[in-house]
């Protein structure tokens, strides 16, 4: 699953710059914490985090590195096993 890292510092810049946007101000969002909880209940297991678009980093043609974890980068993808 891929999603915005609310939490993150880019995170919490980009809900506050798009607060006034049509399309956030009907979206539903969660914080990693509370989407891993909601997997879990699900059945979900084995969770592995990777984020990117890091504090800094320029909207270019080039790709942005990709990280383990999350809290530092606005877009993570979590990778889950459902037994």
């Amino acid at each position: 699953m891929g999603m915005i890292d609310l939490d993150s510092p880019p995170g919490v810049d980009f809900v506050q710059g798009n607060k006034e946007s049509p399309f956030f101000q009907e979206a539903r969002s969660y914080s990693i914490a509370t989407a891993v909880s909601l997997m879990q209940k699900a059945g979900f297991h084995e969770f592995e985090y990777r984020q990117t678009l890091k504090p800094g980093a320029a909207l270019t043609d080039r790709a942005e590195p990709v990280e383990d974890g999350y809290g530092q980068g606005l877009f993570v993808v979590i990778k889950a096993r459902k037994s």
